[in-house]
């Protein structure tokens, strides 16, 4: 079984130095009665008030899903969902308003589609092959965020063995179910994977993480935090919003996913204007 914490952060905001403490974490495994076993580690927020933490399990013949119940506190098991088309997903960014939620699968399959509140799964008849010189169709180490007006941003990873560049932002239109590559201005930073971006109300996107260009193992998680402006929908800009100093070193992580792709499950997931944050931590 994966084991799984989360907690609260509604009202937390991104402005100041709130310090989240961790012993409000809630032990999904403690509260019973629970599933036997969880395959999934690639949860998803949603339901009717975005309060529902999903694993599908279409690992098995039937497609269901375990659903954990935030504000009742108590798992609903082995919930019939329509069956799958696929067997595994990446990382899943959730529509708060839509209850939709999206997980990215290859360059030339786009996204795959779930509507969290039916239980159903919504075809996608685009992708977005026509950005991509590289013959691969591979596209990881990214980091996603879903913005107030239901487009969701693709920053950074590689495509194959070629790293991304962080000026061109592969965008997914939820709503018209289209792709762009935006252009963003400024003073973008270096390549990153294993990184993670968040959302705030007034039009910016902040990143923090792993530098790939980062020769030295110790220094992968740079002190930089930087701020992409999307309050200009048709024009991005970069900026080095933050350099703190930190007091230790932080050894890189050998194992992927790592808990940045935790943090883009919790906090990018309803965009700017989520009614509740959950953050889901998944440990293995």
């Amino acid at each position: 079984m994966v084991d799984a914490d989360f907690i609260h952060l509604k009202g937390i905001s991104l402005d100041s130095d709130t310090i989240v403490n961790k012993t409000n974490l809630v032990d999904l495994t403690i509260v019973k009665p629970r599933p036997d076993a969880i395959f999934s580690d690639r949860p998803i927020l949603g339901g009717k008030t975005h309060n529902q933490i999903m694993f599908l399990e279409p690992i098995l013949d039937d497609s269901f899903a375990d659903i954990f119940d935030t504000t009742l506190n108590r798992w609903e098991i082995n919930v019939n969902v329509d069956k799958s088309f696929m067997k595994f997903f990446k990382i899943w960014v959730s529509n708060e308003k839509t209850g939709k939620a999206y997980s990215f699968i290859s360059i030339e399959n786009g996204v795959a589609i779930f509507d969290t509140i039916n239980l159903k799964w919504i075809n996608s008849t685009s992708n977005p092959q026509e950005f991509f010189t590289n013959k691969s169709n591979l596209y990881t180490g990214f980091a996603q965020v879903m913005l107030s007006n239901g487009k969701i941003l693709y920053i950074g990873g590689t495509v194959g063995k070629v790293k991304q560049s962080m000026s061109k932002i592969l965008t997914y239109d939820s709503e018209t179910d289209t792709w762009t590559m935006m252009i963003a201005a400024g003073n973008a930073p270096e390549g990153r994977i294993e990184h993670t971006v968040v959302s705030t109300s007034d039009g910016r996107v902040i990143l923090y993480g792993k530098n790939e260009s980062e020769k030295d193992p110790l220094k992968y998680n740079n002190k930089e935090i930087y701020k992409l402006d999307v309050s200009d929908p048709l024009k991005y800009k970069w900026s080095l919003l933050s350099n703190f100093e930190d007091s230790e070193k932080i050894e890189p992580t050998t194992t992927f996913p790592n808990s940045s792709n935790a943090i883009q499950t919790d906090v990018s997931v309803g965009g700017s204007s989520i009614f509740k944050n959950i953050g889901l931590k998944p440990r293995w």
